[in-house]
């Protein structure tokens, strides 16, 4: 009877604890866009105030992120996506996490109502419909008592209950390529010939990103082809971009009418720049389509993480001089490959690979 009660004593002690540890929190889960969790990931935490662009590539993820005047510190989920932030020591209105280069950011409110009255110990959140930006409804999360209220979107507000924590769901970010500026008319005409011919030149690099996203059809198909042969790293997210592409050619001669060349060539192109192939069709329907394009983001996703760890071995062991030329998978899938590259390019660079799963890095030392 004694070591029962000793028991129930310590047991009403530790259940304080954690109810303490709880007071000085919000909680909450995240979750990828297929609703698994992001397991033991870094959340960069920005300020909110301040007006980003609705570009992936306006939050960016990695070492250069830390230097920004707008971030303001980082949380760590565990196994199951869960993570607490205390919400209290942030003066900001509200708080952006940034889960990687692919997503788009997560925003939490300091708030306990629609109309954004301030409040210290609620926090407002606003569920989309999926991936299509539209409100679905709002959670106004009481941390402090654990319990939330829903408000579905023109509908009452549904009775508050208890939570653990608060749900969160990310989404894939629509562009991912960083803005650009708009590619000059004489420079389409200038970039015609070399990239219809696939004939290279280092200068061409940063003109050939642009004319990714220029409004001339057949030269976004052309530069899609020549990033397939002579692209790097910093490529990818065009392509991948280019996949959405929904311009076809009309009236032209191809195999089949109407054929979306863009997104066909640039599916070619990620599969010869990086070995990997997510069962995209150009004329597939297009919820298919974007199952395949949402395969390659997250592939990016796990790609970019991979290079912050490599840059920073390279700041450690004096390989800033070098740039990151093409990134790969193995064929086993066990490790990535990085193929560095000085500016501009020169003979005899070195390499590295990192494990998977263990993350050790190993130079493969040029000539």
């Amino acid at each position: 009877m004694h070591i029962a009660n000793v028991f129930l004593v310590a047991l009403c002690f530790l259940s304080g604890i954690h109810s303490v540890q709880a007071s000085e929190a919000a909680w909450f889960t995240i979750l990828k866009p297929d609703g698994s969790p992001f397991k033991n990931t870094s959340l960069y935490i920005y300020d909110g105030d301040i007006k980003f662009k609705a570009n992936g590539k306006q939050y960016p993820y990695g070492d250069v992120a830390k230097g920004k005047h707008y971030y303001l510190g980082e949380a760590v989920t565990d196994e199951h996506g869960n993570f607490g932030i205390k919400v209290q020591n942030y003066t900001q209105r509200s708080l952006l996490l940034v889960m990687g280069s692919v997503y788009y950011a997560v925003k939490i409110e300091k708030s306990d109502s629609l109309g954004h009255s301030p409040s210290q110990d609620h926090i407002r959140y606003v569920e989309w419909k999926d991936d299509s930006r539209r409100v679905k409804a709002n959670h106004i999360y009481n941390w402090r008592k654990n319990s939330v209220v829903t408000i579905p979107l023109s509908a009452d507000p549904l009775p508050a209950k208890t939570v653990e924590r608060l749900v969160l769901k990310a989404y894939y970010a629509s562009k991912l390529s960083p803005n650009m500026p708009w590619l000059e008319h004489e420079k389409i005409d200038a970039l015609f010939k070399p990239l219809r011919t696939l004939t290279y030149s280092y200068a061409l690099r940063n003109d050939v990103h642009r004319a990714m996203t220029c409004d001339h059809l057949t030269l976004r198909a052309y530069a899609a082809t020549y990033l397939g042969r002579y692209g790097v790293a910093e490529s990818v997210p065009f392509l991948i971009d280019a996949l959405s592409d929904e311009s076809a050619h009309v009236g032209a001669n191809y195999k089949y009418a109407g054929m979306a060349t863009t997104r066909h060539r640039a599916n070619l192109a990620l599969k010869d720049l990086v070995g990997e192939d997510f069962g995209f069709q150009w004329n597939a329907p297009l919820d298919e389509r974007k199952t395949a394009i949402n395969q390659w983001k997250y592939w990016m996703a796990e790609r970019d993480v991979f290079i912050n760890m490599m840059r920073r071995y390279m700041a450690d062991n004096e390989l800033n001089n070098y740039d990151f030329y093409r990134v790969h998978m193995n064929k086993e899938k066990t490790e990535w490959g990085a193929s560095l590259t000085e500016n501009p390019p020169s003979m005899g660079a070195p390499a590295l690979t990192i494990d998977r799963k263990t993350h050790k890095i190993r130079l493969i030392k040029g000539r």
